[in-house]
């Protein structure tokens, strides 16, 4: 298939490299990134899909098998033979519905015998199908008139068979009558004679003989109105004709228009009022409950997302150290989740496009995936061999120009990672008792990545303040659940504008215990209302209060850092568009305040309230 791209030599992103892969995981996993030829193994790949692998191997196979079979030109009988393999392959009928294969089968010797004498001439996959199609488009079947029951049928000629009550669907303006479509190659249809068949004047008659056939009812329904806009569309031509002769020809008792005594418009809505009074009814339980709504008195609706506070957030005994880190990445997505069970995250469904360029998102995924195997023992060059036959990395020299400066970050990280890693990791858990106004609470978890008194999170993404906010929320944690001199490293990208790596700890455990229960307090009242306290900005803020400089010297800067953390979650609950300004506008709770951390606005406040102890515990290197 590739042929016609010149892509042929190039087997990533296919169903064939996509089977491999499959079919090799049955038999090795993909732990060491160890590759046979082209094939990396799929991980994951368990006992019980191994049966589902293989059919859905043999499927693709089969299909694969006929379409090799009808991509060439060659003769009908050819052709004929390639459509008995097909049906050979991919179709299988019970014993009751054997007839269907015996039909089809029939049906392709009749065509090949009639074609005999004629198998020099080569078809394309086209012409085959133009020969084809009217072998197995559909009959009409008998239909069963006078019987009783309902009989839905097509307006064909030899129908118009006397009825009680005849019903004409969908004599709507532009699909009745049929428009014909002129062919190239008909000549009838590009220089019409009178007398030729017309398309539009049989629709016409069979319109008329439909009418004739009706004994006592007659009911011809159409769309009367556009479903999105309920703007008025006209019937079709010969319908709107009918009804001009019906008023023509009569009139109502109190002189109004024939059309007006027989036409009736239904309503748009099913809760419309006019469904439920009068001749019309509707037996739409739902409808009806919206009908009575309409009626009532109006209230204006309460918005469903709203800044107020809810009722108290009761804070449980066990309090989750993920919870914890969970709301202070992001608090209002935090707030929508554990209040109302409720995501804003949105699901990747993949691609089905041969990539040519990666986005960050791509990009971060291949790096940190790189990272997390060459810190467990994997040489680079290996991984970036995995990686060319994982699929993900776009074809050839742009697919070099995605990997290398990728391997170049991985090396670099790790090269300032691995004097941090001695011996093997451990995992601690943690059980740290706070107190919050008076009631005793417990902040549990297990912590990973635990190398002697030093907690390390390496990550292939840029040090940022979600991840120092993390490593400290951890080393509160440690610290107040067994005093020791802990300490909690950080290790990520580095620019020449943001240091590569956060050392935090050790510290007081009294101080600890105080800090960690304030977050706590925190996080329950961002349980109860949202807050905008985005970490980035947060951080910002605190940072250039530390430093003891004026906030509007460096508005712009933190007005930029907003901007990049606004998103639709704030939206909702703060206002789209919401600018830094307004962010900062609510002034400071006293409650709220924490001694010289006060701040003027309740942003500023909340901000050094959270990273305060932070920064002067921290060193950036």
């Amino acid at each position: 298939d590739r042929q016609r791209y010149a892509m042929d030599g190039f087997g990533q992103n296919t169903w064939a490299a996509g089977l491999d892969r499959m079919l090799l995981g049955i038999a090795m996993d993909e732990d060491g990134q160890h590759f046979l030829g082209t094939t990396l193994p799929m991980d994951d790949i368990d006992a019980s899909d191994v049966d589902l692998v293989g059919r859905l191997a043999e499927i693709i196979g089969r299909l694969s098998a006929i379409a090799e079979d009808f991509s060439r030109r060659q003769p009908l009988r050819s052709w004929i033979d390639a459509c008995r393999r097909a049906l050979e392959l991919i179709t299988a009928v019970g014993s009751a519905d054997s007839w269907q294969l015996s039909q089809a089968y029939g049906e392709l010797a009749r065509i090949a015998d009639s074609a005999a004498g004629r198998d020099t001439v080569e078809l394309t996959r086209r012409d085959a199908r133009a020969a084809l199609a009217d072998l197995f488009a559909g009959r009409p079947s008998r239909a069963n008139f006078r019987t009783g029951t309902v009989t839905v049928a097509t307006l064909m000629p030899m129908r118009s068979v006397p009825h009680r009550v005849v019903c004409l669907l969908g004599l709507d303006d532009g699909s009745f009558p049929r428009v014909g479509r002129l062919d190239g190659d008909d000549l009838l249809a590009a220089e019409p004679w009178v007398g030729d068949r017309d398309r539009r004047s049989e629709d016409r008659q069979l319109m008329l003989d439909a009418i004739t056939s009706t004994e006592e009812s007659l009911i011809i329904i159409y769309s009367g109105a556009d479903p999105r806009t309920n703007a008025a569309r006209p019937p079709s031509v010969p319908l709107g004709e009918l009804l001009d002769v019906l008023d023509q020809t009569a009139v109502a008792a109190d002189g109004s228009p024939v059309r007006e005594q027989i036409v009736h418009r239904h309503p748009l809505q099913p809760f419309d009022h006019r469904n439920f009074s009068g001749d019309r009814f509707s037996f739409d339980p739902d409808g009806l409950a919206g009908a009575r709504a309409t009626a009532g008195p109006r209230i204006d609706p309460r918005p469903v997302f709203s800044s107020d506070p809810l009722p108290d957030f009761e804070l449980p005994e066990l309090v989750p150290l993920a919870d914890l880190i969970s709301f202070f990445n992001h608090p209002v997505r935090a707030f929508l989740r554990k209040r109302s069970g409720l995501s804003s995250y949105q699901v990747d469904t993949g691609s089905d496009e041969m990539p040519i360029a990666l986005d960050h998102l791509q990009s971060w995924s291949i790096g940190d995936r790189m990272l997390r195997l060459h810190l467990g023992g994997i040489g680079l060059d290996q991984l970036v061999d995995a990686e060319w036959r994982r699929g993900e990395l776009p074809p050839r020299l742009l697919g070099q120009r995605t990997i290398d400066p990728v391997a170049g970050r991985v090396a670099e990280i790790a090269g300032r990672a691995q004097p941090l890693l001695d011996g093997d990791p451990t995992s601690v858990d943690i059980a740290a008792q706070v107190e919050v106004d008076g009631c005793r609470h417990v902040v549990t978890g297990t912590i990973p990545g635990v190398y002697g008194e030093q907690s390390i999170n390496v990550q292939y993404s840029r040090l940022g303040p979600k991840h120092r906010l993390q490593a400290w929320l951890r080393l509160l944690a440690l610290t107040t659940t067994d005093p020791q001199r802990w300490r909690a490293i950080s290790v990520g990208r580095g620019t020449s504008f943001n240091p590569g790596t956060s050392t935090l700890g050790p510290i007081d455990p009294e101080f600890a215990r105080l800090v960690l229960a304030d977050l706590v307090e925190l996080y329950r009242t961002g349980m109860t209302e949202p807050l905008a306290l985005p970490p980035g900005t947060a951080s910002e803020y605190a940072r250039i209060r530390l430093e003891d400089k004026p906030i509007r010297i460096l508005r712009d800067r933190l007005r930029k850092s907003w901007e990049d953390e606004r998103d639709q979650d704030y939206e909702q609950f703060f206002g789209a568009g919401i600018t830094f300004e307004q962010l900062t506008r609510p002034e400071s709770r006293a409650a709220e305040e924490r001694g010289s951390l006060a701040e003027p606005s309740r942003f500023g406040t909340l901000a050094r309230r959270v990273w305060h102890p932070l920064l002067i515990s921290e060193e950036l290197s």
